[in-house]
């Protein structure tokens, strides 16, 4: 007795049980092929700034690096205990705690503390002489160029 087997939706024919019949069945099976996802390998740069405008055009300058903005510490806290950055652009004048208290809950750990660091201030040439080795780049807001924070950013990298 000829029928159809339902499956699903897909309704599949069905043929009589006949033991002296030999029965070719061929399956023409196309599998699935996924092209393999293209694994970003641009480096993270984390950019603490207050002013939206500022870290708007930071975003851009940094176009080739995966960027993401914070406009104050705890925001930015929250992000590297869930993923560190390869660098961190930090203004020190923020609103609620300044860029110095990021600077220290960030020297306070090993993992934290190992993240590169440039300053973005218009008070440069104050700071300058407050920072530690834990900063290793100071740029001024004032007088940078787009391709001084580009060369800022490969200079920690490495790169």
């Amino acid at each position: 007795m000829k029928g159809k087997r339902a499956v699903g939706a897909a309704a599949l024919p069905t043929a009589p049980h006949d033991d002296n019949a030999q029965h070719e069945v061929q399956w023409r099976i196309t599998p699935k092929v996924e092209k393999p996802s293209v694994l970003s390998h641009k480096r993270n740069v984390y950019v603490v700034e207050d002013d939206d405008a500022m870290a708007a055009h930071l975003a851009r300058v940094l176009k080739n690096y995966t960027v993401r903005t914070f406009s104050n510490g705890l925001d930015a806290i929250d992000a590297i205990d869930k993923k560190l950055p390869d660098v961190i652009i930090l203004d020190i004048i923020l609103d609620g705690p300044s860029g110095f208290a990021l600077l220290n809950e960030l020297q306070s750990y090993t993992d934290t503390g190992a993240v590169p660091v440039i300053v973005c201030s218009s008070m440069a040439d104050e700071l300058s002489e407050l920072l530690d080795d834990s900063v290793q780049v100071v740029l001024d807001k004032v007088t940078m160029t787009p391709n001084d924070v580009r060369e800022a950013v490969q200079k920690v990298l490495g790169g």
